[in-house]
């Protein structure tokens, strides 16, 4: 998530200084790029590149749909509360400020939206919060392809320089948003080397996912296989209004609770029997050594290691799936709480609700297992 600072703490550097961690910050990006992150990953980490040069509130990437002339919201980051500005948000390409940069391919930065104020969708940003905003149009080899938006609780936030260096940012983005375009163009026309790209970009995350659900190497390995036959198959169903990667982790997570599913009755116990449980005057409930174990005081190495990493692999695995899958995708695999919503098709509440239930039991099992006197 995006962390809110305030304009009297933005860095203040001598113009030379500003240049050269504007040039790093582009180099940091270039290696996300290289390094084949899933697009998720990769919009975060251009994210946390960007926001040590250009500080902001919420930041987001729209594409362009042209079969409905719409702007949809692709990706985003934002600590400012909202009730409408999330993923899949669409916005006309004729009556927003989206629309017109996408429209005129020209950048637009809103210093004071206290009176600058023009369309319906900048008088709900202000009701969020936003007070200045730079949007960039999104345009790779001449190719016009949506926009990226950073906006700032704070007015007069950003300035032409700022909006010009974001104006590199972008292109770069575009770049790899039109790379994984074409795979996905060359697999619907049975490109057999498309699909072996797009293998070597996702196939690592795939079995660690795979591998984090079922529980068993030689379980995950056919989930790969399964993925990657599914993605050949169906990637005519793939309609791009998510990112790619969030279809792929769909279809993974999908294939591994469904290979999961034909073991859990050995394998799994029901969740509240890993809760802690309270009496009515809200205290703990349970053996005294449960208060009082504390189990944060062990060296870092030794929880990670040896029988800790034994009683949490066992307390992982006997969760439900349900549980361990959103554990997997939010702890593992680090996505937002709306990424997991996306691919497994729940609100984020929902999501929000299970990851907290999940986390708790294997508190849990920690604590009774640290709870025991050692010899």
């Amino acid at each position: 998530m995006a962390f809110p600072r305030s304009k009297k703490n933005r860095p203040q550097t001598a113009a030379p200084a500003g240049e050269t961690e504007r040039y790093r910050t582009l180099l940091e990006i270039n290696n996300a790029l290289i390094a084949n992150l899933t697009r998720d990953a990769l919009f975060r980490a251009i994210a946390e590149a960007v926001r040590r040069v250009v500080p902001f509130d919420r930041t987001a990437v729209f594409l362009h749909d042209p079969g409905r002339d719409v702007l949809r919201l692709f990706t985003l980051e934002s600590s400012l509360p909202t009730s409408y500005f999330v993923l899949g948000l669409e916005m006309p390409a004729k009556d927003s400020h989206v629309g017109r940069v996408f429209r005129e391919q020209r950048l637009l930065l809103r210093g004071d939206l206290g009176t600058q104020r023009e369309f319906p969708m900048e008088e709900r940003a202000y009701g969020d919060g936003v007070r200045s905003y730079v949007i960039v149009p999104l345009v790779v080899h001449g190719r016009n392809i949506g926009t990226v938006a950073v906006a700032s609780v704070n007015p007069h936030q950003y300035s032409e320089s700022d909006a010009a260096f974001f104006q590199e940012v972008a292109t770069s983005l575009g770049m790899d948003v039109i790379s994984e375009n074409a795979l996905v163009d060359r697999l619907r026309g049975g490109d057999t080397v498309a699909l072996e790209a797009l293998m070597e970009r996702h196939a690592s995350r795939v079995f660690r996912v795979a591998r984090d659900i079922t529980r068993t190497d030689a379980d995950a390995e056919e989930v790969v296989q399964d993925v990657f036959l599914t993605i050949a198959r169906k990637i005519d169903r793939f309609e791009g209004r998510a990112a790619l990667s969030t279809w792929i982790y769909r279809v993974t997570t999908n294939a591994a609770l469904i290979k999961r599913r034909g073991k859990r009755a050995q394998l799994e116990v029901s969740l509240e029997e890993h809760l802690p449980t309270f009496k009515e005057d809200g205290h703990r409930d349970g053996e005294r050594s449960y208060l009082l174990a504390d189990w944060s005081h062990n060296p870092e190495a030794e929880l990670l290691d040896g029988e800790a990493r034994a009683v949490l692999s066992r307390a992982i695995e006997g969760l439900p799936e349900t549980y361990r899958a959103v554990l997997v995708l939010r702890d593992v695999e680090e996505l937002s709480n709306e990424e997991t919503a996306e691919i497994l098709g729940e609100s984020v509440a929902s999501i929000k609700s299970r990851v907290h239930r999940a986390r708790m039991a294997l508190r849990e099992g920690l604590t009774r297992h640290w709870a025991v006197p050692r010899p």
